[in-house]
């Protein structure tokens, strides 16, 4: 079972490395307003 875990792992899980989260937003296919709208957020928190 283990086995089958590893290389589902080793396919299907994308490495994230060292990937701006620019780049894994784009890979993913998360849209640009959500990035936008989390950051304005992030700003007001600061606040």
């Amino acid at each position: 079972m283990m086995v089958l875990q590893l290389l589902w792992v080793w396919m299907f899980v994308p490495e994230t490395k060292g990937v701006p989260l620019e780049e894994m937003q784009a890979r993913l296919g998360i849209a640009q307003e959500y990035s936008l709208m989390q950051h304005r957020i992030m700003r007001l928190r600061l606040r």
